[in-house]
C-alpha cells in the first residue's frame, strides 16, 4: 500500500514527465531540448526505482507479517503440547492406585521430578516471551530424554520434534524481518534519489522558462507549482482525490527470484 507521500511523488513524476514529452513544447533551443530529455529520463528512471522500492517493501511485509503468523502458531502448539505431556505424566506418577504398594517417600519424590521439570503450568508458560517458552521447552526435552522415570513415557521426541519446528519457524522470522529492515532502507534511498531527481528537474525547467520569459507557465510542466494543486496540498485534500491521483499505484509486489 502506497503511503501519502509516494502517492504524492508518483503522481507529481508522472505529470511532469508527461508535461515535456515533446521538449520543443518548453523551448526551441535544441540545446536546452537535449538538457530537458536527459533530466525527464532521469526522473522517469528515479520513479521506476521507487516503484519498485515500493514493492520490494510490500512484498517483504507481506513475508515478514506470514512468518510472524507462523511462529504464533508452532508456539502454540509447543505450549498445548507441553500442557499434554505435563497432565499425562502428573497423572501417571501421582495419581496412583489407593492400593498400589507406593510409599508416601516415594510419591513426594515424584512430585518434587514433577515440579522441577513441568513447574510452569501451560497458561503460565504462555505468558513467556516466545524465545523464553522455547528455551523451557528445551530443558523439558532434555528432563523427558534423561530423567529415568520420565524417559519411560516416550515424549521427548515428540516435543522436540515440534520445539525444533518453532526455533526453525523463530529463526526464519527474523531472517524476514532484517530482509524487511533491509527493504525499507532501499526504499529511504530511493526517496532520496527521486526528490533530488525531482528537484532538479523543477530547477532545470523553471531556468528554461525564465530564459524564454515563461515563468507564469511553470505549473503546466510542475506539477507542484500549479497554483491550485499546491492550494489543495496545503489544505491536505487526499492525493487520491486529485484528478488521476487514484490511479496512481506501485506495481504489484514481485515474486523473489529463486
Amino acid at each position: 500500500m502506497l503511503t501519502e507521500e509516494d502517492r504524492r511523488r508518483l503522481l507529481e513524476s508522472r505529470h511532469d514527465i508527461a508535461a515535456v514529452e515533446k521538449p520543443v513544447t518548453l523551448t526551441p533551443n535544441a540545446t536546452l531540448q537535449s538538457a530537458v530529455v536527459a533530466s525527464r529520463d532521469e526522473l522517469s528512471q528515479e520513479r521506476v526505482a521507487l516503484e519498485s522500492a515500493i514493492a520490494r517493501v510490500a512484498r517483504e511485509h507481506g513475508e515478514t507479517d506470514a512468518e510472524r503468523a507462523k511462529v504464533a502458531e508452532s508456539v502454540a502448539a509447543l505450549v498445548r503440547r507441553y500442557g499434554f505431556i505435563r497432565g499425562k505424566i502428573q497423572d501417571a506418577l501421582l495419581n496412583v492406585d489407593p492400593d498400589a504398594a507406593v510409599s508416601a517417600t516415594e510419591l513426594e519424590r515424584r512430585k518434587k521430578l514433577i515440579d522441577r521439570t513441568f513447574r510452569l503450568s501451560p497458561s503460565d508458560l504462555d505468558r513467556l516471551a516466545q524465545g523464553a517458552i522455547i528455551e523451557f521447552a528445551g530443558v523439558v526435552v532434555e528432563a523427558l530424554e534423561t530423567e529415568p522415570d520420565l524417559k519411560p513415557f516416550g515424549y521427548g521426541a515428540s516435543l522436540a520434534t515440534i520445539q525444533q519446528a518453532a526455533k526453525n519457524d523463530v529463526h526464519e522470522f527474523g531472517r524476514e524481518t532484517s530482509e524487511d529492515a533491509a527493504a525499507m532502507n532501499a526504499l529511504r534511498i530511493a526517496r532520496d534519489a527521486f526528490d533530488r531527481a525531482a528537484y532538479a528537474h523543477s530547477l532545470l525547467v523553471e531556468s528554461i522558462l525564465v530564459r524564454h520569459n515563461r515563468k507564469e507557465e511553470l505549473g503546466q510542466f510542475i506539477l507542484s507549482r500549479d497554483a491550485a494543486y499546491t492550494a489543495r496540498r496545503a489544505a491536505r485534500v487526499p492525493v487520491i482525490e486529485e484528478p488521476g491521483g487514484g490511479d496512481v499505484e506501485a506495481p504489484p509486489p514481485a515474486s523473489p527470484e529463486t
